[in-house]
């Protein structure tokens, strides 16, 4: 407890020292005092260096980015590339000349190049769904189980 008493310097001094009881050792400590002559404890939050809360990050970013990454790849790999190559043979569109069966092997090329890039951007959207997730979540370790 902090105890407040009045001391005097001298018997006619009018100025009077408060002085309090530390925490710790119950010394007497000054009242300005910012810690303890004795035991070292520390009276004032400023003086005390304690780990600020981390600033938080700005979350999303990368997960946006996936996102957006992923619709893109997913717009230009499925109808951009794959069908629109399977669609140039089979309705004879007249994009790079009318020899739609001599370029068979190159449309099927394109096409399986598409497919990857469609695959690509599917996973790119699985793992920014998949990070946003658990973004938020501080307290969750991998491999001990989330608290209900």
């Amino acid at each position: 407890m902090i105890i407040a008493q009045a001391l005097h310097r001298t018997a006619g001094s009018p100025m009077a020292v408060e002085v309090y009881e530390c925490p710790s050792c119950g010394a007497s400590v000054d009242k300005d005092a910012t810690e303890c002559p004795k035991c070292g404890e520390i009276f004032e939050a400023s003086v005390l260096q304690v780990d600020e809360k981390e600033k938080p990050r700005a979350t999303g970013g990368r997960e946006r980015m996936l996102f957006y990454t992923g619709v893109l790849l997913v717009l230009a790999g499925g109808p951009g590339i794959a069908v629109g190559s399977w669609l140039h043979d089979i309705l004879h569109i007249p994009l790079g000349g009318l020899a739609y069966e001599s370029f068979g092997w190159l449309n099927r090329l394109v096409a399986a190049v598409g497919l990857v890039i469609l695959i690509v951007g599917i996973v790119l959207l699985i793992l920014s769904m998949r990070l946003g997730s658990t973004a938020g979540d501080e307290e969750y370790d991998v491999g001990i189980p989330r608290k209900s």
